[in-house]
């Protein structure tokens, strides 16, 4: 999505048009949902999550300011909606339950997601959030680094030591 679709979406949003919502969820939804799983680690809260954050677009759509990186922005809204439910919930344990299921695709599915999941787990905290908003949202070093407040060498090392980590992994 363009930078001037986006805010041709939040100007319909103003005037209360549902439909450009849509369209940003369309277009975010899977990258907002799938970097809010990489921090928070349960599908149930991610999906929370997702729903708040397209709440938070829906009702601070007016806050946006123009000239920024519109990715960035709902980047930073997810990342930071994300680490409240982290304070909210960090009592109680998350755990993501898998059901059993008779359909090989899906249960072919589920074992690539698991591979997925357990090379992320060899990332600490930091790298991993790099390699998800890069490679999922599609944000550029910059844009990650004005997202986690830090430098763009900062950003740009943890990467390539991130995917180091994930080469050895995958050649072992």
């Amino acid at each position: 999505m363009s930078e001037l679709e986006f805010q041709r979406c939040l100007r319909e949003i103003k005037n209360g048009k549902k439909e450009s919502l849509k369209i940003i969820y369309d277009y975010y939804g899977h990258v907002i949902y799938s970097y809010a799983l990489s921090i928070i680690k349960s599908e149930d809260l991610a999906k929370d999550i997702c729903q708040d954050v397209f709440i938070k677009i829906w009702s601070n759509g007016s806050k946006y300011k123009y000239s920024n990186n519109h990715k960035a922005w709902i980047m930073t809204i997810t990342r930071n909606t994300s680490i409240d439910y982290l304070r909210k919930y960090k009592r109680e344990d998350i755990v993501d339950e898998i059901n059993v299921i008779d359909n090989k695709d899906m249960i072919e599915d589920i074992n690539q997601k698991l591979q997925i999941k357990e090379s992320l787990a060899l990332l600490n905290e930091e790298e991993r959030e790099v390699v998800i908003l890069h490679t999922i949202s599609d944000l550029t070093f910059k844009n990650i680094g004005e997202i986690l407040n830090k430098p763009i060498g900062t950003v740009t090392w943890r990467y390539r030591e991130a995917i180091k980590k994930l080469r050895k992994r995958i050649i072992l």
